[in-house]
């Protein structure tokens, strides 16, 4: 009798714990649900301050910069668009983004320019000068922003101060 009582409470010592641990499990999951995460244009915006600040442009490592750079765009569409777009060549990407409907042909022809831009200066060893890094930042930043994801709530109050306009 007394090895089953021994085993009988490791048992309920065992599931209580087990059980205690499932809990705060289920508990702190559906917390970090409840945090809504950051928007893709926040998350690339955020990204690109960074890549800013570390100067590489200004130390000479322009290869790097643009690495990081497209890297940053890259993950922004995968983001954004849900589009596998790091992993992927330049040439696999493109018609991926020239078929969505989600944005005009301006934009689409500006990301092109910049996946392939950053190609050439990343594997075909292009020297672009300040001038033109500056340039292809602004691009990447002006995609992202005419490409980001308006809210329900902000996007019909656009819509309703656009025809009040009309």
């Amino acid at each position: 009798m007394r090895p089953f009582l021994i085993y009988g409470g490791a048992a309920l010592l065992f599931f209580l714990v087990a059980g205690i641990v499932l809990w705060l499990y289920v508990r702190r999951k559906k917390k970090l649900a409840d945090v809504p995460a950051k928007p893709a244009h926040l998350l690339a915006l955020e990204e690109l301050e960074q890549l800013n600040r570390d100067q590489l442009i200004e130390k000479g490592i322009v290869r790097e910069y643009y690495f990081r750079l497209s890297e940053i765009f890259r993950r922004y569409i995968e983001r954004r668009f849900h589009i596998p777009a790091v992993e992927r060549t330049t040439e696999e990407l493109v018609p991926d983004i020239l078929n969505r409907t989600e944005f005009g042909s301006g934009v689409k022809t500006e990301t092109r320019e910049i996946l392939r831009h950053a190609d050439l200066v990343k594997f075909a060893r292009l020297s672009p000068d300040k001038n033109a890094t500056d340039s292809e930042y602004r691009k990447v930043v002006h995609v992202i922003e005419e490409t980001k994801e308006v809210p329900a709530a902000e996007g019909a109050l656009k819509t309703q101060q656009e025809q009040k306009l009309d």
